[in-house]
């Protein structure tokens, strides 16, 4: 059963990518979820595996996560700084980057400088 649940969990995310992927066609995939966490970051993962790069928000834990394809992206190094300037905490590595914030509107201006400085 749980073993299930997983693969259904990964297909919803892969799911979830290829509409979020269509639905922003130009530069990286960036939104404001309203979706948990977790699967925030699984639609993220899987905008990777699909050769994009994403720029997530999940408003009701007030988190942010941006994954890339590759390491080129060096995420962690790039986005730090831009975390701490919006109010945040965060970090990561090359291809995954995650950060908290104590309200919506810095979490908000996160993703918009985030995207301006992976675009």
């Amino acid at each position: 059963m749980e073993l299930e649940a997983g693969f259904l969990k990964t297909r919803l995310a892969a799911y979830r990518a290829k509409e979020l992927s269509s639905m922003h066609p130009d530069g990286p995939v960036k939104a404001s979820l309203d979706w948990p966490f977790e699967e925030t970051t699984a639609a993220a993962r899987a905008l990777a595996e699909l050769g994009r790069l994403a720029i997530l928000g999940c408003i009701p834990d007030l988190k942010a996560v941006a994954a890339a394809p590759d390491a080129t992206a060096a995420l962690g190094q790039k986005l730090k700084d831009a975390a701490v300037t919006c109010g945040g905490k965060g970090g990561g590595g090359p291809t995954l980057f995650q950060a908290a914030f104590q309200g919506a509107g810095a979490l908000n201006a996160f993703l918009d400088a985030a995207a301006g400085i992976l675009s």
